[in-house]
């Protein structure tokens, strides 16, 4: 994922709802402006993940450290379901190649914690 925008939201939304059209479903599907200010305030577009990961990278480095990554990740909402340092290990271990967490991990991570 490069910091240029390469994600078209609007198209996927509309990809989505063109998918479940076909298919029958016809529940709403979000827009790309309900995306974008989702409700619990997740960064899920690129700018804004972007964004976020250079509010950690004070140094500009264009990385974080794995150590600081954990901690974001167990600040994260968890909907009373604490997990066990042994299953944040796991989730980090699926998503980090090493103690440098680059833009692209970054985003993966927090698409996991998107989906708890």
């Amino acid at each position: 994922v490069s910091t240029q925008s390469t994600w078209d939201w609007r198209r996927l939304v509309t990809t989505c709802v063109n998918v479940d059209a076909m298919s029958g479903n016809t529940n709403r599907h979000l827009t790309a402006e309900e995306i974008e200010n989702n409700i619990n305030g997740l960064s899920v577009t690129e700018r804004k993940l972007k964004e976020q990961f250079d509010s950690y990278d004070v140094n500009g480095n264009g990385y974080l450290e794995r150590s600081e990554i954990k901690k974001l990740y167990l600040a994260a909402e968890n909907f009373g379901l604490a997990e066990t340092d042994d299953e944040v290990e796991r989730t980090l271990s699926s998503v980090l190649s090493d103690d440098k967490v680059t833009f692209d991990e970054f985003c993966c991570l927090m698409l996991k914690i998107a989906k708890r």
